[in-house]
């Protein structure tokens, strides 16, 4: 297979770092790597493989050595998923971080892994047969039983990890993912109408249709207040007031988050939940679930709400829109 110039360096996956359109994983993973938050030793190396190498830009935030080889990603997950090879293999690894799980086939030698929860594990009915599919040959079970050492983002994931697998608590360590700040835009409003914000509706852990009756209610009595659906592939109820978005890029995003009146995150399950943490440092109040891995992380002012009630939910819209108001004619008078 390849060979890695350096068997005895450690080796870091940095497969998701590659992403063209991140998620808030691949995302807290850049940020972590950038921030020198993971418990790596010195010697450590990010690999990559792929037909598209990183860009300067990509490689240039982390302070790491940064190795890419221009191996079809498709090829390297159908070796490593049928068993033939692993990541370590390919690459004469002596030990392997892995910031996230991947078809990397069953390492050979010591490694770590970060997970960010086993909600695949838990609820697999929440994910499409595609994913399903693909966790099938990433092995996580497998993966995450034989790590040398876990690393979670709460004390609700290392539960999950203890109860549902059976890790001994000892293998186990809490990192903090709590981003210290939010990038901020000098734009424009992306609205001008007042607008309540929920990232990912189409993932069916985030309970997007709760808010969508809550707002349905609303929305009767409040016309000019608009409620936008980020990634809404599940094609929530339709209003006249509902404004749906594709995928957004990560400066977009903060802006709509920046200017959102509220967001919402009605999640039926989070391994840390790490919107919420970017909405307080913008100023933007947060309406989210009162479930346990959200209140456990969630910061100051967070209003917690029941996730099966969109009743509850429209209350609160009520508050808000009552805030909001008073908010904007005190910058008017001033």
């Amino acid at each position: 297979m390849w060979r890695h110039n350096s068997a005895t360096r450690t080796l870091i996956d940095g497969s998701c770092l590659l992403d063209t359109r991140p998620t808030g994983v691949s995302i807290t993973i850049r940020r972590l790597l950038e921030e020198g938050r993971f418990p790596l030793p010195q010697e450590a190396e990010i690999v990559t493989y792929g037909l598209r190498a990183p860009t300067d830009e990509q490689r240039n935030t982390i302070p790491l050595p940064w190795k890419h080889y221009r191996i079809p990603s498709k090829l390297m997950h159908a070796l490593c998923g049928s068993g033939l090879t692993s990541l370590d293999q390919c690459f004469g690894a002596k030990r392997l971080f892995l910031p996230n799980l991947n078809i990397i086939g069953i390492p050979k030698v010591p490694y770590e892994l970060f997970i960010h929860d086993i909600s695949f594990l838990i609820h697999p009915w929440w994910f499409s047969l595609k994913t399903r599919i693909w966790h099938r040959l990433a092995r996580p079970r497998a993966l995450i039983c034989g790590a040398e050492r876990l690393y979670a983002v709460s004390e609700w994931t290392k539960r999950d990890l203890i109860e549902s697998l059976a890790i001994p608590e000892e293998r186990i360590e809490i990192i903090d993912i709590t981003p210290k700040n939010t990038p901020t835009t000098t734009e424009a409003r992306p609205l001008s109408e007042p607008y309540f914000l929920l990232f990912a509706a189409g993932d069916t852990r985030k309970n997007a249709r709760c808010a969508v009756l809550a707002f349905c209610e609303f929305a009767k009595t409040h016309p000019e207040w608009k409620l936008v659906l980020v990634n809404d592939t599940k094609q929530q109820i339709d209003h006249p007031q509902i404004i749906r978005l594709p995928y957004l890029p990560t400066d977009e995003r903060y802006r709509w988050l920046q200017h959102a009146s509220a967001l919402l995150y009605p999640s039926w399950y989070e391994g840390f939940g790490l919107p919420p943490h970017e909405a307080q440092n913008l100023g933007v109040p947060v309406l989210a679930s009162g479930i346990g891995p959200i209140t456990e992380r969630a910061p100051a002012g967070t209003r917690f709400l029941p996730p099966h009630t969109p009743q509850a939910w429209w209350s609160a819209m009520e508050d808000t829109s009552v805030i909001a108001s008073h908010t904007k004619q005190s910058n008017t008078s001033e």
